[in-house]
Protein backbone atom coordinates (compact mmCIF):
# COMPACT_ATOMS: atom_id res chain seq x y z
CA UNK A 1 0.00 0.00 0.00
CA UNK A 2 1.02 3.27 -0.55
CA UNK A 3 -0.54 6.83 -1.61
CA UNK A 4 0.28 9.73 -3.73
CA UNK A 5 2.28 12.77 -2.26
CA UNK A 6 2.62 16.17 -3.22
CA UNK A 7 6.32 15.84 -4.72
CA UNK A 8 5.52 12.90 -7.08
CA UNK A 9 6.01 14.57 -10.74
CA UNK A 10 4.78 11.62 -12.62
CA UNK A 11 2.52 8.80 -11.27
CA UNK A 12 5.27 6.70 -12.34
CA UNK A 13 6.77 7.72 -8.85
CA UNK A 14 3.46 6.18 -6.97
CA UNK A 15 3.82 3.03 -8.47
CA UNK A 16 8.08 2.63 -7.93
CA UNK A 17 6.51 2.96 -4.40
CA UNK A 18 4.19 0.31 -4.51
CA UNK A 19 6.17 -2.13 -6.44
CA UNK A 20 8.90 -1.45 -4.08
CA UNK A 21 6.36 -2.10 -1.30
CA UNK A 22 5.26 -5.64 -3.40
CA UNK A 23 8.88 -6.78 -3.25
CA UNK A 24 9.43 -6.21 0.54
CA UNK A 25 6.36 -8.36 1.35
CA UNK A 26 7.64 -10.90 -0.93
CA UNK A 27 10.56 -11.08 0.75
CA UNK A 28 8.33 -11.38 4.21
CA UNK A 29 6.10 -14.51 3.33
CA UNK A 30 2.51 -14.96 2.08
CA UNK A 31 -0.23 -13.03 3.06
CA UNK A 32 1.99 -10.07 3.56
CA UNK A 33 1.22 -6.61 4.12
CA UNK A 34 3.75 -3.60 3.66
CA UNK A 35 2.36 -0.27 4.01
CA UNK A 36 4.76 2.52 2.77
CA UNK A 37 8.09 0.82 3.40
CA UNK A 38 6.66 -0.75 6.87
CA UNK A 39 5.94 -4.52 6.71
CA UNK A 40 3.25 -5.21 9.23
CA UNK A 41 3.58 -8.77 9.78
CA UNK A 42 6.17 -11.41 9.23
CA UNK A 43 4.86 -14.73 8.29
CA UNK A 44 7.96 -16.20 6.89
CA UNK A 45 10.01 -17.18 10.17
CA UNK A 46 12.27 -19.50 7.81
CA UNK A 47 15.72 -19.21 5.60
CA UNK A 48 15.09 -18.74 2.44
CA UNK A 49 16.36 -21.60 0.00
CA UNK A 50 20.18 -20.99 -0.52
CA UNK A 51 20.75 -20.61 -4.10
CA UNK A 52 24.23 -21.03 -5.81
CA UNK A 53 25.44 -20.78 -9.25
CA UNK A 54 28.72 -21.74 -10.76
CA UNK A 55 30.66 -19.71 -13.18
CA UNK A 56 34.68 -19.72 -14.66
CA UNK A 57 37.33 -16.88 -13.95
CA UNK A 58 40.64 -16.96 -15.13
CA UNK A 59 44.22 -17.34 -13.22
CA UNK A 60 46.33 -15.52 -15.51
CA UNK A 61 50.20 -14.97 -15.76
CA UNK A 62 51.47 -11.83 -13.89
CA UNK A 63 54.64 -11.48 -16.23
CA UNK A 64 52.21 -10.96 -19.22
CA UNK A 65 48.51 -10.19 -18.20
CA UNK A 66 47.21 -11.96 -19.95
CA UNK A 67 48.16 -15.85 -20.53
CA UNK A 68 46.16 -17.82 -18.98
CA UNK A 69 47.53 -20.33 -16.58
CA UNK A 70 44.38 -21.99 -15.90
CA UNK A 71 40.14 -21.86 -16.30
CA UNK A 72 39.05 -21.71 -12.66
CA UNK A 73 35.47 -23.23 -11.64
CA UNK A 74 33.70 -21.36 -8.71
CA UNK A 75 30.54 -21.31 -6.89
CA UNK A 76 28.45 -17.10 -6.32
CA UNK A 77 25.72 -17.64 -3.78
CA UNK A 78 22.68 -15.21 -3.78
CA UNK A 79 22.03 -12.82 -1.07
CA UNK A 80 18.83 -11.97 -0.83
CA UNK A 81 18.98 -9.30 1.39
CA UNK A 82 21.30 -6.90 -0.90
CA UNK A 83 19.67 -8.24 -4.42
CA UNK A 84 23.46 -9.53 -5.42
CA UNK A 85 25.83 -12.72 -6.28
CA UNK A 86 28.65 -13.28 -4.29
CA UNK A 87 31.70 -15.66 -4.75
CA UNK A 88 31.26 -18.49 -2.03
CA UNK A 89 34.42 -19.09 0.20
CA UNK A 90 32.58 -22.51 1.02
CA UNK A 91 33.29 -24.68 -1.42
CA UNK A 92 30.31 -27.27 -2.92
CA UNK A 93 30.31 -30.87 -2.96
CA UNK A 94 31.93 -31.77 -6.33
CA UNK A 95 28.67 -34.06 -7.10
CA UNK A 96 26.74 -30.79 -7.34
CA UNK A 97 29.17 -28.89 -9.25
CA UNK A 98 29.74 -32.05 -11.65
CA UNK A 99 27.32 -30.87 -14.60
CA UNK A 100 29.20 -27.51 -14.90
CA UNK A 101 32.84 -28.96 -14.66
CA UNK A 102 31.56 -31.54 -17.65
CA UNK A 103 30.20 -28.42 -19.66
CA UNK A 104 32.97 -26.13 -19.40
CA UNK A 105 35.51 -29.36 -20.14
CA UNK A 106 33.80 -29.99 -22.70
CA UNK A 107 32.98 -26.35 -24.18
CA UNK A 108 36.73 -25.27 -23.86
CA UNK A 109 38.96 -28.04 -24.76
CA UNK A 110 42.24 -28.73 -23.33
CA UNK A 111 42.57 -26.04 -21.13
CA UNK A 112 43.88 -26.60 -17.62
CA UNK A 113 40.74 -26.91 -15.26
CA UNK A 114 40.89 -25.51 -11.15
CA UNK A 115 38.50 -26.93 -9.03
CA UNK A 116 37.93 -25.83 -5.50
CA UNK A 117 36.40 -28.80 -3.06
CA UNK A 118 36.67 -29.56 0.90
CA UNK A 119 39.69 -32.16 1.98
CA UNK A 120 36.58 -34.74 2.99
CA UNK A 121 34.93 -34.43 -0.48
CA UNK A 122 38.18 -35.02 -1.63
CA UNK A 123 38.81 -38.54 0.83
CA UNK A 124 34.79 -39.64 -0.72
CA UNK A 125 35.41 -42.79 -2.81
CA UNK A 126 31.92 -41.36 -4.57
CA UNK A 127 34.10 -38.00 -5.72
CA UNK A 128 37.01 -40.09 -7.15
CA UNK A 129 34.90 -41.72 -9.35
CA UNK A 130 32.72 -38.95 -10.77
CA UNK A 131 36.29 -37.20 -10.97
CA UNK A 132 37.83 -40.85 -13.34
CA UNK A 133 34.45 -40.30 -15.03
CA UNK A 134 35.00 -36.65 -16.25
CA UNK A 135 38.58 -37.37 -17.01
CA UNK A 136 37.90 -40.20 -19.54
CA UNK A 137 35.26 -40.10 -22.59
CA UNK A 138 37.43 -37.85 -24.61
CA UNK A 139 36.40 -34.71 -22.47
CA UNK A 140 39.73 -34.52 -19.99
CA UNK A 141 41.42 -31.14 -19.67
CA UNK A 142 44.94 -30.59 -20.14
CA UNK A 143 45.51 -30.69 -16.42
CA UNK A 144 43.58 -30.79 -13.45
CA UNK A 145 43.90 -28.90 -10.22
CA UNK A 146 42.18 -29.11 -7.06
CA UNK A 147 42.11 -26.61 -4.63
CA UNK A 148 42.50 -26.97 -1.42
CA UNK A 149 41.91 -24.11 2.05
CA UNK A 150 44.89 -24.25 4.25
CA UNK A 151 45.74 -26.25 6.91
CA UNK A 152 46.37 -28.96 5.47
CA UNK A 153 48.52 -31.81 7.03
CA UNK A 154 51.49 -33.58 5.50
CA UNK A 155 49.82 -37.05 6.42
CA UNK A 156 46.53 -35.45 4.60
CA UNK A 157 48.03 -34.38 1.70
CA UNK A 158 50.19 -37.16 0.98
CA UNK A 159 47.08 -39.70 1.55
CA UNK A 160 45.28 -37.86 -1.55
CA UNK A 161 48.44 -37.44 -3.59
CA UNK A 162 48.31 -41.76 -3.22
CA UNK A 163 44.75 -41.52 -3.97
CA UNK A 164 44.61 -39.33 -6.70
CA UNK A 165 47.92 -40.98 -8.60
CA UNK A 166 46.21 -42.69 -11.01
CA UNK A 167 44.04 -39.75 -12.60
CA UNK A 168 47.03 -37.41 -12.48
CA UNK A 169 45.47 -35.04 -10.43
CA UNK A 170 47.32 -32.33 -8.76
CA UNK A 171 46.84 -30.01 -5.71
CA UNK A 172 47.18 -25.98 -4.77
CA UNK A 173 46.78 -25.34 -1.70
CA UNK A 174 44.83 -21.95 -0.55
CA UNK A 175 46.18 -19.88 2.25
CA UNK A 176 43.91 -17.41 4.37
CA UNK A 177 44.58 -13.09 4.69
CA UNK A 178 46.88 -14.03 7.90
CA UNK A 179 48.08 -17.67 7.01
CA UNK A 180 51.82 -16.45 6.34
CA UNK A 181 52.14 -19.20 9.90
CA UNK A 182 50.84 -21.94 7.51
CA UNK A 183 53.27 -21.89 5.18
CA UNK A 184 55.70 -25.09 5.35
CA UNK A 185 58.35 -26.05 3.08
CA UNK A 186 57.68 -29.98 3.59
CA UNK A 187 54.55 -29.91 2.28
CA UNK A 188 56.06 -28.65 -0.87
CA UNK A 189 57.04 -31.68 -3.23
CA UNK A 190 53.71 -33.10 -2.64
CA UNK A 191 51.48 -29.47 -4.10
CA UNK A 192 51.29 -28.51 -8.09
CA UNK A 193 50.47 -25.02 -6.83
CA UNK A 194 50.20 -21.95 -3.74
CA UNK A 195 47.73 -19.38 -3.35
CA UNK A 196 48.44 -16.50 -1.43
CA UNK A 197 46.27 -13.51 -0.92
CA UNK A 198 46.70 -10.16 -1.60
CA UNK A 199 46.37 -9.07 1.46
CA UNK A 200 49.02 -10.92 3.24
CA UNK A 201 51.36 -9.73 0.29
CA UNK A 202 50.50 -6.45 1.29
CA UNK A 203 50.99 -7.28 5.07
CA UNK A 204 54.37 -8.61 4.26
CA UNK A 205 55.45 -5.86 2.56
CA UNK A 206 55.19 -3.81 5.79
CA UNK A 207 57.61 -5.65 7.83
CA UNK A 208 61.07 -5.99 6.49
CA UNK A 209 60.92 -9.73 8.47
CA UNK A 210 57.99 -11.21 6.91
CA UNK A 211 58.69 -9.94 3.93
CA UNK A 212 61.78 -11.98 3.81
CA UNK A 213 60.10 -15.04 4.76
CA UNK A 214 57.20 -14.66 2.38
CA UNK A 215 59.59 -14.54 -0.14
CA UNK A 216 62.46 -17.21 0.87
CA UNK A 217 58.93 -19.28 0.61
CA UNK A 218 58.30 -18.14 -2.82
CA UNK A 219 61.56 -18.94 -3.85
CA UNK A 220 61.39 -22.62 -2.24
CA UNK A 221 58.34 -22.71 -4.41
CA UNK A 222 60.18 -22.16 -7.72
CA UNK A 223 62.97 -25.01 -6.56
CA UNK A 224 60.01 -27.84 -6.17
CA UNK A 225 58.51 -26.62 -9.55
CA UNK A 226 55.21 -25.33 -7.43
CA UNK A 227 53.16 -22.56 -9.52
CA UNK A 228 52.88 -19.86 -6.82
CA UNK A 229 49.44 -17.04 -7.71
CA UNK A 230 48.48 -14.08 -5.85
CA UNK A 231 44.88 -14.60 -5.08
CA UNK A 232 42.42 -11.16 -4.54
CA UNK A 233 43.96 -9.18 -7.44
CA UNK A 234 41.19 -6.72 -8.56
CA UNK A 235 42.45 -4.18 -10.57
CA UNK A 236 45.62 -3.44 -12.58
CA UNK A 237 47.22 -1.28 -9.57
CA UNK A 238 46.92 -4.85 -7.67
CA UNK A 239 48.66 -6.65 -10.42
CA UNK A 240 51.21 -3.97 -10.80
CA UNK A 241 51.81 -4.37 -7.28
CA UNK A 242 52.37 -7.96 -7.43
CA UNK A 243 54.48 -7.92 -10.77
CA UNK A 244 57.05 -5.31 -9.40
CA UNK A 245 56.72 -6.80 -5.57
CA UNK A 246 56.66 -10.67 -6.01
CA UNK A 247 58.24 -13.65 -7.36
CA UNK A 248 54.89 -15.07 -8.55
CA UNK A 249 53.67 -17.17 -11.54
CA UNK A 250 50.10 -15.74 -11.83
CA UNK A 251 47.46 -13.74 -10.16
CA UNK A 252 43.69 -14.10 -9.61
Amino acid sequence: ITTARPEDTHVDALLRRADDNLYQSKQHGRDTLTVEGTTLHDTARVQPQQLYAYCTQQVCSVATGHDDIATEVLAARYLAAKDQWQLSDTARPFEQQRDFVEQVAQDMGKVALTLHLTIGDCQARRTRELLAALLSAGKRPARLRIVLDAPVTLTELAALRADYRQLAVGFVLAFPDDGDDMIVESLLPLLDGVRIPLALLRAAGQSVQTSKRVMAFLHQCQQHHVITVADGIDNSVDGEYVRQTWPVDGGR
